[in-house]
């Protein structure tokens, strides 16, 4: 299990402007607040559609980034807000299925009837719940090639418009810091094995340590060190 950071998930965060490719700020990154939390949802619901769909989805999603928009201890949302439109956003988790027990605790009725609707509409997730332990074995084969790092996080999701603006890298860029700041040694990610923001994460400092599969896709596993640099 990840250790927890060393002070408070939702401390403060200073605003990083993201910018274009030619230098053009495009907004600032900081914790989600609780009023984008809607259209947080709304965003990942239209960029992010194999799973949770329709409304019933986006109740789940709702509960989701409000638990995340909390100071929860067992992850963020780091937001790209350009006055009051939200451009992007990226999740940071740790502690495991934390936050699913913890939408149970809070929530269990309105959390297992969303769940249950889900499994009936898309009965694929069960499949991918097998196959997920079927393949434990190769899954915990990525923390030796991480190096058996003893404080991590993944970096759960990130949602962007592919615009070309750089919103994507900045997003990743931001997490990575903010992962730093609170302690963590090492930085994991799951993708889709065709899912363009591979590049991205290349291009940020993941190295591929291994794909496992989920349902009928496939997830590339990237993960990175959090040290910095040493200059020349």
């Amino acid at each position: 299990m990840a250790q927890s950071p060393r002070h408070g998930t939702n401390s403060q965060l200073k605003p990083a402007g993201a910018q274009h490719n030619e230098g053009v700020p495009i907004g600032q990154i900081a914790i989600l607040e609780d009023e984008l939390v809607d259209q947080a949802v709304e965003l990942h619901a239209r960029l992010l559609t194999r799973r949770l769909k329709g409304e019933p989805g986006k109740r789940l999603l709702r509960m989701y980034y409000a638990e995340l928009s909390a100071d929860n201890g067992i992850g963020l949302c780091l937001a790209l807000r350009e006055e009051n439109r939200l451009r992007g956003m990226v999740v940071l988790r740790w502690g495991g299925n934390r936050l699913l027990w913890t939408l149970l605790k809070k929530r269990p009725a309105e959390l297992l009837s969303l769940l249950a609707w889900h499994t009936v509409r898309h009965p694929i997730t069960v499949l991918a719940m097998g196959r997920q332990l079927w393949e434990r074995k190769p899954l915990n084969g990525l923390f030796h090639q991480a190096g058996n790092p003893t404080s991590w996080c993944i970096l759960h999701a990130l949602v962007a418009n592919p615009s070309g603006e750089g919103i994507g890298s900045a997003l990743t860029s931001a997490a990575i810091e903010k992962a730093r700041s609170l302690g963590f040694e090492y930085m994991f990610t799951p993708t889709y094995a065709d899912n363009k923001a591979n590049r991205l994460y290349e291009a940020a400092g993941f190295k591929h340590l291994l794909t496992t599969a989920e349902g009928r896709d496939n997830v590339n596993w990237y993960g990175r060190g959090l040290e910095r640099a040493k200059e020349a």
